[in-house]
């Protein structure tokens, strides 16, 4: 319906925490909601404590923005050489994210 109607939607299968993985590493086998929001928790100590599930590191969001979007790339290019192009894990958020920056 989205595509229908000139709307772009920011997917992340199976969760938002996959993009704020990927300014850490790369994440390139299947994982559920949960284990993706483990992993960030491990990453990063601030998520998921009593502050909530808040991705908000300014330092590594500014200085490993661009191996985010590099990784996220990979990962949509490996989901469609399988055949599934928004297929677990995957994100198009770096579309969303540089699309606001003007890219």
């Amino acid at each position: 319906m989205a595509d229908g109607n000139n709307i772009r939607l920011a997917i992340s299968n199976p969760c938002f925490e996959l993009w704020a993985i990927f300014h850490y590493q790369e994440c390139d086998g299947p994982l559920d909601r949960r284990e993706c929001q483990r992993k960030l928790g491990e990453l990063h100590p601030g998520y998921g404590g009593k502050g909530g599930k808040i991705f908000d590191d300014p330092k590594v969001i500014e200085s490993n923005y661009r191996d985010a979007v590099g990784r996220a790339e990979y990962s949509l290019a490996r989901r469609e050489e399988e055949g599934d192009p928004e297929g677990n894990p995957s994100t198009t958020v770096h579309r969303l994210t540089e699309h606001i920056r003007g890219r």
